[in-house]
């Protein structure tokens, strides 16, 4: 009635009462003060009527409590009356089975176990009570914390096992999943008397567990004896394999029906036995069925057992017939592409297969040729494995391709499609997908082709040239290497009237050839067929092209082009010269290699092919055409032209001055207001050039394509400042940027669109060292390198002195010089000092010193060379990027760019890690070193706050802050309190405030670019060494003082140790496992930590960061269970945690000296299965410990075990043995049970 008025509190007093009462009374039990008295108490009547009405913080003390009570108040011994004998629930035993069970329906996923004697209690009591309720308790508790399987006994496994019961069988699954005891004692089970005839009977209860068995049976082989592993799969296979044989005969997929298949996977007999035979013949039509993927686990198990046998070709022959059937069905029963993530596993199977076997059924062929193309014509993962198969089964020696449809006619299927000409055509709105399938699409017509040349048809030409886009993207190159073939198969384009009215198109459109000969052929018909055909006289016809293909160009494209023209085009030209026109083809070596290397361009469709753009001028520059010279400037063709004389390819920078030769002479003839000015600009640069086929550097190049952009554009500033110049100047000189003093200290009213002008002309203009040495010569460098700190440079001169340099530093020669001669490194820690950086300016410059780095250390860093053979940067240079990286550490901010920020901490990392090369090479050569602590206890807690505002970690930021003003540091206090102004700040700042909250989400999305990071961070914190402060002992009067100083010291750097090993260790239990940053950071334990009994102590006293330790512990044994090359790491561990359990005190057992010296001769250890066996026992052992245990029950346990079974019992001769060396096992449990027998 309360509760239904809201007044339940009303009763909280009493409640409060009733629990102190209840805890007095299990105290005092627990003590062995009072017996367990079989009347209940008032206050636990109380308690168990009104325990549903408390709150769950109210309950947990006494819930906690009374798990840790002895096993003798839980349970008691049945009376002699009973008909079944064993124990059963005593009083408080009973209430403590309702308080879980009723907290468990209240809370389902909010168990909480604190240590090993409270998951020993639930197993008691579980096993006592045959609650079911309690089975889902001790279930949610295992599932929660699996680390806890260790400290559940045998017994409490063999309950489960009797019981059988769905929720009591997940339990098992728990146990052998995540303990190898427990796996064992499950294997032993599996062999008992009496079992075959149960599993037989319960076959849908035990299979889950059985499939679970299955798949951690062969990856923890060395843990138990061969024999016994070897001895469970036949007992298990008799058992169940009647009912597992004929799971094909169930139509429906289910869960059940595939874990049948996994499990009958593992239990396939030898390749003679019948029941394989039978299995073989009833799989194939089973794998036809549409949808059915979980039969070919069964397939490739198969394939595994007929592996050395004859019988293996013919298998997957049958394979393949019936994937290829199985294809064709599921595309004709699903005729839409919505089945994608049902199909490509077998598309994936039928490329693999085809290439195992190369022949196929002509009538299966068809089929899915057929199907394929007809309901998958746009599917690209279809059209890859058409292309593959293609490949493989058409091969001139194959006999098979003689039976099997005709290429021909294959290719008539691929191009007479309906679908053929969108897929090819390029629209305006098309996405990845069509890109996509249309390569597809010409990798089939490229190997059609290349096997059967007759297939080609001048009809052919117009598509394909109607796809060509005349950009780097793979998929124009693959359309210009298959226009070559026609060529070369008698085809001509010169011949094809298509040719010669195809234009270049602008790659998100398709101008129709009709439409624009139309508009521009005044009115003369035209007819469109399969190939295009018209009636033009030759001179409207000269006059159209030009004016079409300059019409059409898309302005941006070749801007860019121009702009991003490198040299870099690692192409070789194949100049054919035919009537009226040059054919210039690419030898296309690789198509999937990319032709053309810059990192800033992300999409090669992007750019436009200039191999084929200087062949399209040089045809439309012929002096018997006629040239709109005004429009050859104004979508930037001269500038591209011009950008061509940059190219380290003697044979493109012939094509070039070919094609300025040619439109000079055109220019001169023209008639237009700029033409006197573009004139003059050419003989300008023609004056300068001094020898022949003379490479420009690109930023002068880029310099003249902007100059002949500005002459169209009188109404400008710039026109007349570029023309007063060139007026001065017969020619350019080649060796220095035309003009930039005069730009650049320009005192004219606009002199910012000067300077904004010429300084936007050196940052993209760098791009090599040829570049970079034109700018040193000049002084530029030096320049812009002092005007950035003036007060007359704004944002947008920074931005752009920064764009400079960011591409500056991409250059090796140009990274070194700049640091070495113009001291860059000291300049950017110079601006760092500034009170407030913006966003901006920031990420440009981690950008830039991220770059800086890269560059100047990259091949160094990644040399596989000999220690000694090594060309190391000197340690000096090592130390300004490391100062420069600390610097920023302070201006770090969880609003930048989230690229940045990973960029700024894989340097800061790289560069730690490069420190601690250099320095073991001087020590390797006996050189001296100082400093070999870089890291200051400042520093690293400085980026323990920072990384707490970024990943929004609020503990992490309290105990850097509690810390803080504990020993009054200020550089983070101050830091602390700006983070707090900020916050403040930014509500009265609406604009901040709502880019503050973009980048937010930003940073929220970008959880791959903060794991990154998380690793990173890692690596740098394991390069942290603590530094302990010595007392001085010259003048004893100022002892005390040094004394007190040295103490704080010394508290500081154990707090920022602890802090520090607390963090690591969160973040690897938390996150996926690296094992490099695992390896680094139990060094460091090892080297850093464990020598300091103050550290280990700090360390120790947290229970939340031990338990932490120990589910690390747990992953890395799991992580290098199955991977040798992990074994060195879990010995190093082991080790790590047996001298902290020697600092806790926890020795006091049978087994802890013999543990500790077998973990010591793993170390040293050559023989693997040694190694592996005595890291797995010490483990074992660490786990009981570990968790509360007085003394290694679980381990006992274990080698208990594997001496009884080893007996004569299981070694007969039927039995399958492995390696003798997996055997080792058993002598070193011997020992350790002798051991345990003496004690």
């Amino acid at each position: 009635m309360l509760q239904s008025m809201n007044h339940i509190h009303v009763l909280l007093k009493y409640f409060e009462a009733i629990i102190k009462s209840v805890l007095k009374e299990l105290w005092a039990v627990g003590k062995g003060g009072s017996q367990v008295s079989p009347k209940r108490s008032h206050q636990l009547e109380a308690l168990q009527e009104l325990h549903a009405y408390m709150s769950a913080a109210q309950l947990k003390e006494i819930t906690l409590t009374m798990l840790r009570l002895p096993e003798m108040s839980l349970t008691t011994q049945k009376s002699e009356k009973s008909p079944k004998k064993g124990k059963q629930l005593s009083l408080y035993g009973q209430i403590l089975v309702q308080l879980l069970t009723d907290s468990y329906q209240r809370q389902p996923h909010q168990g909480e176990l604190l240590c090993t004697e409270h998951i020993k209690a639930l197993g008691i009591l579980m096993s006592a009570s045959a609650s079911e309720d309690l089975e889902k308790v001790f279930l949610q508790a295992l599932q929660s914390e699996p680390v806890y399987a260790h400290a559940v006994s045998v017994e409490v496994q063999v309950y489960c096992l009797n019981q059988g019961s769905e929720t009591s069988l997940a339990i098992v699954s728990m146990l052998i999943k995540h303990c190898r005891t427990h796996l064992l004692q499950f294997e032993l089970w599996c062999l008992s008397c009496s079992i075959e005839k149960r599993l037989r009977k319960n076959t849908e209860r035990f299979l889950p567990l059985i499939n679970v068995y299955l798949q951690c049976r062969d990856q923890y082989s060395f843990t138990r004896p061969s024999t016994v592993v070897s001895a469970v799969l036949p007992v298990l296979r008799k058992a169940l394999w009647k009912e597992l044989s004929g799971v094909f005969q169930d139509t429906e997929a289910s869960h059940e029906i595939t874990v049948k298949l996994q499990v009958l996977s593992k239990l396939l007999p030898s390749s003679q036995s019948k029941g394989l035979r039978k299995l073989m013949d009833q799989l194939p039509a089973a794998l036809e069925k549409a949808g059915n993927n979980e039969s070919w686990t069964v397939a490739d198990a198969i394939s595994r057992v007929l592996e050395d046998s004859e019988e293996l070709h013919s298998w997957r022959r049958s394979l393949l017939s019936a994937c290829m059937r199985g294809l064709a069905v599921m595309y004709n029963s699903s005729k839409d592409e919505s089945k994608q993530d049902v199909e490509r596993p077998v598309l994936l199977r039928l490329e693999e297969l085809l290439s195992l076997v190369e022949e196929v059924d002509p009538d299966d062929w068809y089929s899915l040729v057929k199907a394929g193309l007809k309901y998958r014509y746009r599917d690209e993962a279809f059209l890859k494995v058409l292309n593959t198969a293609i490949q493989l089964l058409y091969k001139k020696e194959s006999s098979i391709s003689q039976r099997l449809v005709k290429l021909s006619k294959l290719h008539m299927m691929v191009t007479h499609h309906s679908l053929f000409l969108s897929a090819m055509l390029r629209s305006r709105e098309e996405d990845g997908t069509n890109i996509q399938t249309r390569e597809a699409l010409v990798d089939i017509l490229l190997t059609v082709v290349k096997l059967d040349p007759s297939v080609c048809e001048s009809s052919h030409l117009a598509v394909l040239l109607g796809a060509y886009g005349a950009t780097l993207s793979t998929v124009d190159q693959k359309i210009l290497l298959l226009l070559q073939l026609y060529e070369k198969n008698n085809q001509s384009l010169i011949n094809s009237r298509a040719f010669r009215f195809w234009v270049i198109k602008e790659p998100n459109s398709i101008p129709p050839i009709a439409s624009l000969t139309e508009r521009h052929a005044g009115g003369s018909t035209c007819m469109i067929n399969d190939s295009i055909s018209c009636t033009l006289s030759t001179y409207k016809l000269k006059h159209a092209l030009a004016q079409v293909v300059l019409d059409v160009q898309d302005l941006g494209l070749l801007l860019y082009t121009g702009m991003r023209w490198l040299g870099q085009f690692e192409t070789k030209l194949e100049v054919s010269i035919v009537p009226y026109i040059v054919l210039v083809w690419i030898r296309f070596q690789e198509v999937q290699e990319s032709l053309y290397r810059d990192e800033s361009v992300k999409n090669l469709n992007d750019l436009y092919d200039p191999c084929f753009l200087l062949q399209l001028f040089s045809e439309l520059t012929r002096p018997e055409c006629l040239v709109a010279c005004h429009k050859f400037v104004e979508v930037n063709a001269l500038g591209l032209t011009v950008a061509a004389l940059s190219s380290y390819d003697s044979n493109m920078r012939a094509a070039a001055y070919f094609v300025l030769a040619s439109f000079r002479s055109h220019l001169e003839g023209a008639r237009f207001r700029e033409q006197k000015q573009l004139l003059y600009l050419m003989d300008a640069v023609q004056n300068g050039i001094r020898q022949q086929n003379l490479r420009f550097t690109f930023s002068l190049t880029l310099y003249i394509a902007r100059v002949a952009q500005q002459m169209l554009k009188p109404e400008e500033h710039m026109y007349t400042k570029i023309n007063r110049f060139l007026l001065s100047h017969q020619y350019l000189d080649l060796r220095k940027v035309p003009g930039f003093f005069q730009l650049f200290y320009s005192f004219d009213f606009e002199h910012k669109i000067e300077r904004d002008w010429v300084l936007r002309l050196l940052g993209e203009g760098l791009r090599d060292k040829h570049c970079y040495q034109l700018y040193d010569y000049q002084r530029i460098f030096h320049v812009i390198l002092s005007f950035f700190n003036s007060p007359l440079c704004d944002e947008g001169s920074q931005n752009h002195i920064l764009e400079v340099l960011q591409n500056a530093a991409r250059v090796t020669r140009a990274a070194y010089e700049l640091i070495q001669d113009h001291s860059l490194l000291t300049w950017i820690l110079h601006i760092l000092e500034k009170r407030f950086l913006e966003n901006k300016l920031l990420n440009r410059i981690i950008s830039l010193v991220h770059t800086l780095w890269l560059t100047n250390a990259g091949s160094k860093r990644e040399s596989k060379k000999p220690q000694e053979n090594r060309k190391l940067l000197p340690i000096q240079l090592v130390n300004e990027f490391l100062y420069v990286l600390i610097a920023l550490v302070k201006l770090i901010r969880a609003n930048l760019d989230q690229a940045k920020l990973a960029q700024f901490f894989s340097t800061f990392s790289s560069v730690l890690g490069y420190r601690a090369l250099v320095v073991r090479a001087f020590k390797e050569m006996s050189r001296f070193t100082v400093n070999d602590s870089v890291l200051s206890n400042k520093d690293i807690l400085l980026l323990l706050h920072k990384w707490g505002i970024m990943e929004k970690d609020l503990q992490l930021q309290e105990d850097v802050q509690n810390l803080a003003q504990k020993y009054q540091i200020k550089e983070l206090l101050k830091n602390i309190k700006e983070k707090s102004k900020s916050q403040t700040s930014s509500h009265h700042r609406t604009q901040k405030r709502r880019k503050t909250e973009e980048d937010s989400m930003t940073a929220d999305l970008n959880v791959s670019e903060l794991e990154k990071c998380r690793e990173d961070l890692n690596a740098i914190f394991v390069y942290w060494e603590p530094v302990f402060p010595a007392l001085p002992t010259k003048h004893p009067e100022e002892l005390l003082k040094s004394a007190d100083l040295a103490d704080e010291a010394v508290s500081l750097t154990c707090a920022s140790a602890y802090i520090v090993t607390k963090w690591l260790v969160k973040s690897m239990v938390e996150h996926s496992l690296n094992m490099q940053n695992v390896s680094l950071t139990l060094r460091w334990l090892q080297n850093c930590i464990l020598p300091h009994p103050v550290v280990v102590q700090e360390v120790l006293r947290d229970e939340t960061l031990k338990n932490n330790i120990f589910k690390l512990y747990v992953r890395v044994c799991e992580a290098s269970s199955g991977a040798v090359e992990h074994l060195k790491e879990l010995c190093l561990f082991s080790s790590i945690m047996l001298h902290l359990m020697d600092a806790q005190g926890l020795t006091n057992n049978s087994c802890h000296e013999l543990v500790k010296t077998l973990c010591q001769t793993a170390v040293t250890e050559e023989d693997v299965n040694k190694k592996a066996v005595s890291v797995f026992l010490t483990s074992v052992y660490i786990g009981d410990i570990w968790l509360g245990a007085q003394e290694p029950d679980m381990l006992i346990n274990h080698v208990k075990l594997i001496c009884s079974s080893t007996d004569d019992k299981l070694n007969d001769d039927e039995m399958e043995t492995d390696k003798q060396g997996e055997e080792t096992i058993v002598p070193l449990c011997r020992t350790l049970f002798s051991a345990a027998l003496g004690h």
